[in-house]
């Protein structure tokens, strides 16, 4: 069954915890937020990479990379809104809500958004949403990473000007439009969804992931 949006988020951020402690103290820190995008951005690079050599993923080698990648940039996405605080109902910038606004407008809201529910509803309306409409159209791949690129930094220029609505807008953007990538462009055997389970599970058990190792010498600085 698939998962709401809000269920997954929960779920994507309670499993990499260990992103926002300290790898020294072990203590909650307060992640740079240009950094978490830049991850995001080399998430796309390294799909496009996988797409231009033709190359299954060094991690989930049953998936191709660029799948897996694809998978990646969602959760490091819903997790930096979790881990900042931006899914909150209270000033209307969860998740799920932009994802909701971005795909029905004003229109009143419907039982909460799962991801199989926002792929329908992103098959339907891609020739009446302007920026589905545009992805829509797009049939390269290169083109298509490049748009993904573009939510990104838009994202980042709302929140280097403190503009939260339109951080979160691009944020949901980007989020739907890698769903609609992954349908559009990918054809494995597997849902989205179930490759992002897939990688949430597999990061759990990652020996680099742990704060011990990122401590290490070489280990991961961020």
């Amino acid at each position: 069954m698939s998962m709401t949006i809000s269920d997954l988020s929960t779920f994507i951020h309670d499993a990499h915890k260990n992103w926002w402690k300290d790898p020294e103290t072990g203590n909650p820190k307060t992640r740079n937020k240009g950094e978490a995008i830049a991850l995001m951005h080399s998430e796309l690079s390294e799909g496009f990479h996988g797409v231009c050599l033709g190359l299954d993923d060094d991690h989930l080698t049953n998936h191709s990379m660029e799948e897996v990648e694809i998978a990646d940039i969602v959760i490091r996405l819903v997790d930096y809104m979790e881990g900042h605080r931006l899914l909150t109902e209270d000033n209307h910038y969860s998740l799920a809500d932009r994802v909701q606004q971005e795909l029905f407008g004003e229109e009143p809201r419907k039982a909460e958004l799962t991801v199989e529910s926002m792929e329908r509803a992103i098959v339907v309306r891609q020739r009446t949403i302007k920026f589905l409409t545009t992805n829509g159209l797009i049939t390269s791949r290169t083109k298509f990473l490049c748009m993904l690129h573009y939510y990104l930094s838009q994202s980042l220029e709302g929140m280097r000007k403190s503009r939260v609505k339109d951080e979160c807008n691009y944020m949901a953007r980007t989020f739907i439009s890698c769903f609609q990538y992954f349908n559009t462009m990918c054809d494995g055997s597997d849902s989205l969804e179930e490759i992002i389970m897939e990688k949430v599970e597999y990061n759990k058990k990652r020996s680099e992931h742990k704060l011990e190792n990122r401590a290490a010498k070489g280990g991961k600085l961020f």
